[in-house]
């Protein structure tokens, strides 16, 4: 025999509920195409902070190599700037140095020795003429004036006519160590001769007046010229200055002078 068992009790639930079995609600489940913006919006989250991490790290990285390399540039200026300095300091010194050779070499140019003066002096000297004085003085040019001082001769002496003294002044014109438009005779006039005769004392020695002939007393006034001493040599070799001579020629070698 078969035994049917019957829930009574389920069966009263169903009645307590009004006899209406309803059915049980499902939950809807999502699609996963709508779940990728929120997935993608946490990696997002994750992801960035780290990103800026590492972006972080990396500029600090590249910053600390490009101030060492700022280092190493301002290191290589600073010796740039050293040898700068030095090689002005060098250039500074070979410039005064040339200065001081040039000014060196000015003097020996603008040297003309007394020596070779006065002998040329003396071979310009005709007969009947004499030279008792010369004297030398210092021309210096006015304050507001660039020129360089002057050096002027006078020559004073006797000479047997004026026709000798005007000879003596043409000579002088032409000697190359003198200016020839400033010389000139400032003075020239008669006197009485100045030399005496000596005769032995006799009776007939004081029979005797003897009166020499007037000589012309001049003064004639002149001034070294400018010419450079380098183009004097062959004058000044002639006059005797061998030593002045010498150093102008080495000096021409070196090319100190032109």
């Amino acid at each position: 025999m078969y035994s049917l068992d019957v829930n009574f009790l389920k069966d009263r639930n169903l009645a307590d509920q009004g006899g209406v079995h309803q059915p049980k609600k499902h939950k809807q489940k999502q699609p996963i195409g709508t779940m990728v913006p929120l997935i993608a919006g946490g990696a997002l989250m994750v992801l960035l902070p780290a990103a800026a991490g590492c972006l972080l790290l990396l500029v600090n990285s590249q910053k600390g190599e490009v101030q060492t390399k700022i280092q190493e540039i301002e290191k290589k200026i600073e010796e740039i700037e050293a040898q700068n300095n030095k090689i002005k300091a060098i250039k500074a010194n070979v410039k005064q140095a040339k200065e001081e050779t040039a000014a060196l070499a000015s003097v020996f140019d603008q040297i003309k020795p007394w020596s070779a003066i006065l002998q040329d002096i003396r071979d310009r000297i005709p007969r009947g003429v004499q030279i008792e004085s010369l004297e030398q003085e210092t021309i210096k040019p006015g304050k507001d004036s660039s020129e360089k001082p002057k050096m002027q001769l006078t020559l004073k002496g006797f000479a047997h006519s004026y026709r000798e003294v005007n000879y003596f002044l043409l000579t002088l014109k032409k000697s190359k160590f003198l200016k020839a438009d400033q010389t000139e005779v400032e003075n020239a006039k008669l006197i009485p001769n100045p030399d005496k005769v000596e005769l032995p004392e006799t009776e007939e020695a004081e029979a005797f007046d003897v009166e020499l002939p007037k000589v012309v007393d001049y003064t004639i006034k002149t001034e070294l010229n400018d010419i450079p001493t380098s183009e004097l040599i062959k004058e000044l070799e002639r006059k005797g200055a061998v030593g002045l001579v010498t150093r102008i020629k080495i000096l021409k070698e070196q090319g100190v002078i032109q």
